[in-house]
């Protein structure tokens, strides 16, 4: 097969590769959608006084809120982490060219 030929190909295949990417995060995002949707429509047209919809579409709201508080804490302890572990292996790593670079002075 031809350089081009190849080419062509590869990009044909990248291609089609986002657009499944595409299409599988557009559909996600109508699942999600929709499932928000839903239950919001089954929360407002459930046979309860309004006083008791509101009152749960609150408690809902503020659990899910608090679901989020609590996963961006996790993340951003996650990320502290991983940028710490970070800065310390760039400083080992520094240390080691260091070592390396005063040795070969030496030698």
């Amino acid at each position: 097969m031809s350089f081009f030929a190849e080419l062509v190909e590869k990009l044909s295949l990248d291609n089609e590769s986002e657009r499944q990417k595409v299409a599988c995060r557009n559909v996600t995002t109508g699942l999600l959608i929709g499932a928000c949707l839903g239950a919001a429509a089954g929360i407002l047209f459930a046979p309860k006084p309004g006083r008791e919809t509101r009152r749960e579409i609150v408690d809902k709201t503020a659990d899910v809120v608090d679901q989020l508080r609590e996963t961006i804490a996790e993340y951003v302890s996650e990320l502290q982490e991983r940028l710490e572990e970070a800065a310390s292996s760039g400083d080992e790593f520094e240390e080691i060219i260091e070592v390396t670079a005063d040795k070969m002075t030496e030698s």
